[in-house]
């Protein structure tokens, strides 16, 4: 099976399996901030962003995770979605950064 064979059958499965990994991880960690930022139970914070980021940032995980299903069930290009959910990221990324 030649690499060409390859990407034509597997690469939309393995892209949108990814992505749906990082943005599932991406949205636990950010339940999890609002969950001890609600009820702390002694963690103390040196860095804690605002909660309404933690908020956009898990409606992006969740809207990153609906791209990937359409990703692998082959319903969009997964080249042209996964920049998009890339550059989402980088951009949420940047305003939390800005706003801490």
């Amino acid at each position: 099976m030649n690499l060409e064979v390859f990407l034509k059958k597997y690469a939309a499965n393995i892209i949108g399996f990814s992505m749906a990994v990082c943005n599932l991880i991406w949205l636990s960690f950010n339940v999890w901030v609002i969950k001890t930022s609600f009820f702390p139970q002694g963690h103390f914070y040196c860095f804690r962003p605002p909660l309404w980021t933690t908020f956009l940032e898990s409606a992006i995980a969740l809207l990153g995770m609906y791209i990937a299903f359409l990703i692998f069930n082959r319903k969009v290009s997964y080249l042209k979605w996964s920049l998009i959910d890339i550059v989402i990221m980088i951009i949420t990324f940047a305003i939390t950064l800005y706003v801490t």
